[in-house]
């Protein structure tokens, strides 16, 4: 759960109302409840008192905990803080009572306290479980008094405060009392708090509070660890050295009843080095008390005799998971089994589970405590390699290596029933979910297809090119599809009803050795020896994303049914992780359309209606809602699903999502009720913007100029071609006419609605019953006796073709049928030659021509009546190919901004704002003027957003708007862009400001006509002004130029210089503080100054960075505020100003950090840097959560707008603009450090997406010519 301000109702619902079941303990401050989600995910929620406990108390604990940040140390997840105002009688009169909830909400530790597990030598927890939980709380006190900067004194460490996980890892929690100790190493406390058998003598007769007593307090806990709580009252009572004999013996004789040799021998020097060790931190005086970090160096003195105390000799393999109880089946290949407590499935109808050994023995178990086996039986030679188990009937499937498959029913005292002959290895086997007579073998280089009523195989898939090492079955719609993994370093995608390969998964670098579909997401898992898993979308077979915990080679993964948490097996241990994705659902559907409403519809066709869909986030859709009628059942559903799904190609409509639910209401049949089911069945393709085709069809003498009517030709043809050649077996398309070819941006043609194509196997003609199709671009074998071959195809593109070339009037088709060939060909080519000779002449205009002669021949070829006549798509390619050569690369770009709208009208609207500024003028009297300009614009619905710009001269980020959809963005050479998506400047004038290199601030009134109303000299000439910031409410406007002082403006002064601020050196940048707007920082040299405008000194400098500090912003947690600085060190850190301390370092860039930025509505801070990535890391936790790499040079500028969730990001080459829609749903977060690639985002569960109207995971980026005035 990210951290975050959760609401006190929430709280009570998750506690039952803070229940008395639900208490887990309470403190001096607080009491701790345990919160459950309904998604079942657990919290620990403490509930602070009101009385005594103040803010500085509640601060405390929220600022150190988030400072804090250790496997040992407990991780905030949450807080609380509201103000309740009622009504009420105060000295007599009625006033508002201010009632404060708060709360700060932690990782529910499911083991509890150490408190519980504290008892003597002779029984509880084993010693290297008591050795662990020692080590762990040293560790985490020594990040507490050594890795922190001032270091933090906990003051109240004790069992009941040391809480520990699933897998008994100690973590301190309870940081109400702890204090920085900031200059000196010892100070004095008014009060006396804590647990007094737990404090040393100094503080509890003269209150001295230093670093030694938390060590002091360690030494009690290590004794009450190794020898109970009567451990500590023994060694008061005899010689230290005694005490430490009789401990060590004790343990010893328990030891040596599992244990001898040299690990009995290790484990007891460490009992006497702890033992030791305690004694020492009990020490009355403190002097003599060892530090934290010499019992660390001591501990692992004796650790290293031993290595690793538990090694994990064998990895373990994820095998199965329970469907109801929280359990997940491991085993190794040396026969151990663990059952590891998170969500799984068996056998759970019998409550067995059942293992197979490498002693070629079955052996079945019950898992009802306690653990027993049920049954011991040989089943094969030697080795069994794997397993499944029939989902209904009582079956379970065994392989022995380079042995039979054997089937063998328990209802029949495990009597096997049937064989198998398998000629060759077997690496896995897994029943038919459909069809559970049936199961499949991943067998050499290929799988196999099984029917437990033969003894032979029924098909075989074949298609790698090494060792099929896995497979799994899933299922979209009503179809069956397989995914097997291979030594090839490729996943394929079959269709188990046309066995055919429809896909192949390519990325990995080494063998993919375990697969897995996802039962609940439309998620696909591939695993592999590169240590990596990739996340495929099981509807497009496009890459989600990346996981790569850098544990060694993956060896399983399952899925937990009913979550969306995925197990995965390393060599090195086993992961738990979360998958968050999301399926269109019908209500979405209908939220994103304006509940289908006329206004977005696209078009309407035999089988569906189609609709334009707008996420709150900008994204578009097309949305194709299927008609509810006998015409179109699930068959044709799985016909156009099917198809769209295995396709993948640029001229070809791309599938993003799709439909399928089944509502029930009451309502009555022949006067009885019933549930009448209703079926929402739809599609989701990319939106493309120009509509189809259709709109842009128009004769020679107006409409597309040629070379975009030859794209549109040939990326058509390129689009057939796929479907007939490179697809197995081939897909012909039967309905293929210009509304069934949809234009995106850049007029590339994509082929769509595939209703009512069809697989042609064998014939390569066949006959259908019913009529169906567009007469109009249908041959007349078709419409006379029903034929379908793949010439029906190539009849429909010469009609296409000629329509696009001469349009579809009189001129056209039409013409063409009345005229010999020849003569209409040198009519069309002679229109095509008057219009082109215009703006082109010599080799270019004749190549244009003979392109324009080819088409049309090609046209009429295909639409010969005898089609044997007509040519293939492959010669239809090559001659178009022929031509193309002649001119190489065609200069297209220039056509497209002679584009009509989609009514096929050029538009001009004068726009609100210019697309681009030159302020790089030197004449005043034509300052004024020179910006007036309008652009060419199409309505603001059907506007595709730039995301990427590629420019000249570098541009940067600068501000943003608070309520128009506008960034300000400047370069070096003195050009400002305002480009038309979300922003903030100075709102309230309606102007934006300009810092030039000649040392003038320029204003400017962003209201059409764009104008400048005021020009400054503000620094001297020589220097740059480097950054502006605006004060939020005063008229104010600071100012720095280069080696040069900060300075002060009132624009109701007539831009007067009210104060001059001296920084000592170059100013980088300079931010107004958003919590006391007197305050103002600056980015200077190696530190951040601080500054208040009523004075010209600064009022402290924040130090800590080891080269310049370039960049920095404000961020708010709760009432504190903090700063984040980048520096050329390559590290961002963390400031708490109130403490006026660095409390994290942010690590992971190889080059100067340039830019930083704290989103103000995500719990998200960002570092760009000359590395050329972005880093995304959490604002509480300072955890990495992604990395951005658009590889477009090094980042300038982030800027993060206010009430959206996008982030608009400058590069060297480009502005880019995202949404970052991941942010606030992270998953595990990955390790600092884990740049695993998906796509331009690396992240654990891809916390940023780009904002893109096309594939999903992919950002859809489109670059643009900027217009200049």
């Amino acid at each position: 759960m990210n951290p975050t301000n959760v609401p006190y109702q929430l709280l009570k619902e998750i506690t039952d109302g803070f229940s008395e079941e639900r208490k887990l303990g309470k403190g001096g401050y607080g009491t701790v409840y345990k919160g459950e989600h309904k998604n079942g995910d657990k919290i620990a929620v403490k509930i602070l008192h009101t009385e005594g406990f103040d803010d500085n108390k509640f601060n405390n604990e929220f600022g150190n905990l988030m400072m804090a940040n250790h496997t040992n140390i407990i991780r905030l997840v949450g807080y609380c803080y509201e103000i309740k105002y009622t009504t009420g009688l105060a000295k007599g009169r009625l006033a508002l009572i201010a009632t404060i909830d708060r709360a700060l909400c932690f990782e529910y530790m499911p083991r509890g306290s150490l408190e519980n597990y504290l008892s003597d030598e002779d029984d509880g927890l084993d010693w290297p479980i008591r050795y662990k939980i020692i080590k762990g709380t040293c560790e985490g006190l020594k990040h507490l008094h050594v890795e922190m900067n001032p270091p933090i004194y906990h003051l109240d460490l004790k069992p009941a405060n040391i809480l520990l996980d699933n897998n008994m890892v100690p973590k301190i929690a309870d940081f109400g009392l702890s204090r920085f100790i900031t200059e000196e190493k010892t100070m004095i406390t008014k009060n006396l708090v804590g647990t007094l058998p737990y404090m040393p003598r100094e503080y509890i007769e003269r209150k001295e509070i230093s670093n030694k007593l938390d060590i002091f307090s360690l030494g009690a806990v290590m004794l009450d660890i190794i020898a109970g709580p009567t451990g500590r009252f023994r060694s008061t009572k005899i010689p230290s050295l005694e005490f430490t004999n009789q401990v060590q013996g004790k343990w010893k004789n328990r030891l040596q009843t599992r244990r001898n040799g040299p690990l009995l021998e290790a484990y007891c020097q460490q009992v006497k080095t702890c033992t030791e060790i305690a004694l020492k931190c009990l020490e009355i005086d403190r002097e003599n008390r060892p530090n934290i970090l010499e019992i660390i160096n001591q501990i692992n003195e004796k650790e290293d005799i031993i290595g690793e105390i538990i090694p994990m000799k064998h990895p373990d393999f994820p095998r199965d998971v329970h469907p109801s109880e929280p359990w997940i089946l491991t085993s190794n290949m040396f026969g151990s089994v663990d059952i590891l407590n998170c969500n799984t499935q068996f056998i759970a109808r019998k409550q067995w589970f059942v293992v197979g050994h490498q002693d070629g023995f079955i052996r079945v178990y019950t898992y009802e405590s306690p653990v027993k086996q049920v049954k011991r039986f040989k089943a094969h030679v030697w080795n069994i390699t794997t397993l499944d188990v029939h989902p209904t009937e009582p079956y379970l499937l065994s392989i022995g290596s380079q042995d039979q498959i054997k089937l063998w029913d328990w209802n029949k005292g495990w009597e096997c029933i049937k064989t198998f002959d398998l000629h060759g290895l077997a690496y896995q086997i897994k029943f038919n979910p459909k069809d559970t007579h049936k199961f499949a073998i991943a067998s050499l280089k290929d799988a196999q297809v099984w029917n437990i009523r033969s003894s032979r195989h029924e098909f075989t898939l074949s298609g790698h090119g090494y060792i099929v090492s896995c497979l799994d079955y899933f299922t979209r719609g009503n179809q069956l599809y397989m995914i097997t993994g291979s030594w090839d370093k490729t996943a394929k995608i079959w269709d188990c009803q046309r066995r055919t390969c429809v896909q192949t998964l390519e990325g990995h670098t080494d063998c993919i050795t375990c697969v897995c579909s996802h039962p609940d997401l439309p998620i696909l898992l591939t695993g592999s020896n590169d240590e990596t898993v990739r996340l495929w979308n099981s509807i497009t077979f496009k890459l989600e994303g990346v996981l790569d915990f850098e544990l060694g080679q993956v060896t399983a993964i399952i899925c937990l049914k009913g979550s969306k948490r995925v197990v995965i097996g390393h060599d090195a241990g086993l992961v738990i992780t979360e998958i968050r994705h999301e399926k269109p659902a019908y209500q979405l559907l209908e939220e994103i359309t304006d509940g289908f409403s006329e206004e977005r519809k696209l078009g309407e066709g035999g089988y569906g209606t189609v609709y334009k869909g707008k996420h709150k986030n900008g994204d578009k859709i097309a949305v194709k809602i299927l008609h509810d009628t006998k015409d179109f059942d699930d068959k044709k559903l799985q016909n156009e699903f099917g198809n769209l799904m295995m396709v993948n190609h640029p001229n070809i409509v791309q599938l993003v999502g799709y439909c399928y639910e089944i509502k029930h209401t009451h309502g009555q049949v022949k006067g009885r009720p019933v549930l009448v089911a209703t079926i929402h069945k739809a599609l989701c393709f990319e939106y493309m913007p120009r509509g189809s085709l259709e709109n842009y069809l128009s004769d020679k003498v107006d409409g597309l100029d040629w070379p975009i009517r030859y794209k549109i030709i040939k990326g058509t043809c390129e689009g057939l071609k796929h479907l007939h050649v490179e697809m197995k077996p081939p897909i012909y398309h039967l309905d293929l006419k210009p509304a069934n070819i949809l234009l995106d941006n850049n007029m590339v043609p994509k082929i769509a609605d595939f209703g009512l194509s069809r697989f042609i196997t064998e014939d390569k003609t066949m006959t259908t019953k019913t009529l169906v199709g567009t007469i109009t671009y249908l041959p007349r074998e078709y419409i006379e006796r029903k034929e379908i071959s793949n010439k029906l195809d190539i009849f429909s593109l010469g009609v296409v073709m000629l329509e696009i070339i001469a349009g579809p009037g009189p001129t056209g088709r039409f013409r063409s049928t009345e005229i010999p060939s020849q003569e209409f060909t040198d009519q069309v080519l002679g229109n095509w030659k008057t219009r082109l000779e215009t703006g082109r002449n010599g080799s270019l205009l004749e190549a244009y021509c003979q392109q324009v002669k080819t088409c049309t021949e090609i046209a009429l070829k295909c639409m010969e009546t005898d089609r044997v006549n007509r040519p293939n798509i492959v010669e239809i390619i090559n001659q178009i190919n022929e031509k193309e050569a002649i001119i190489g690369e065609l200069p297209i770009d220039h056509a497209l901004e002679k584009l009509p709208s989609h009514n096929n009208e050029s538009v001009t609207l004068e726009s609100k704002l210019p697309s681009h500024l030159n302020l790089n003028e030197t004449k005043e009297n034509h300052e004024a003027d020179h910006h007036n300009s309008s652009c060419s614009k199409e309505k603001e619905e059907d506007r595709e957003e730039d995301q990427i710009i590629p420019m000249e001269h570098p541009d940067v980020p600068i501000d943003v708007h608070p309520s128009e959809p506008w960034i300000l963005t400047s370069n070096m050479f003195g050009s400002v862009d305002i480009l038309n998506y979300n922003t903030l400047f100075i709102a309230r004038k309606q102007w934006f400001v300009v810092g030039h290199h000649d040392g003038f601030i320029r204003v400017y009134t962003y209201e059409s006509p764009v104008k400048q109303v005021k020009r400054f000299k503000a620094h001297a000439w020589s220097w740059t002004i480097t950054t502006l910031d605006v004060h939020p409410t005063e008229p104010y406007l600071l100012s720095v130029g280069s080696q040069d002082q900060i300075k002060l403006w009132d624009w109701n002064k007539d831009w007067e210089c009210i104060r001059t601020f001296d920084p000592h050196g170059v100013a980088y940048q300079i931010k107004f503080n958003p919590k006391d707007t007197h305050k103002f920082a600056v980015a200077s040299l190696m530190d951040a100054q601080v500054w208040n405008i009523r004075s010209s000194r600064h009022e402290f400098t924040l130090s800590g960075h080891v080269s310049i500090v370039d960049c920095f912003d404000f961020f708010t947690r709760g009432n504190q505020l903090y700063m984040i600085t980048g520096s050329w060190d390559k590290t961002a850190k963390i400031w708490d100003c109130q403490r006026r301390t660095c409390v994290q370092t942010l690590e992971g860039h190889t080059d100067c950090i340039t830019c930083v930025c704290s989103h103000p509505d995500l719990p998200i801070l960002l570092t760009g840097s000359n590395d050329e990535t972005v880093r995304l890391w959490n604002a509480t936790t300072f955890k990495l959560e992604g990395v951005l790499d658009f590889e477009l040079g090094k980042v300038t500028a982030i800027v993060c707008l206010k009430g959206s969730k996008r982030v608009a990001i400058g590069h060297d080459a480009g502005l880019e603009t995202l949404a970052s829609e991941g942010l606030q749903r992270s998953g595990e977060p990955s390790s600092p450090g884990d740049d695993h690639e998906s796509g331009p985002c690396r992240s654990a569960d891809g916390p940023l997406a780009p904002e893109a109207s096309g594939d999903p995971g992919e950002s859809d980026l489109i670059g643009g010519e900027r217009n200049e005035t």
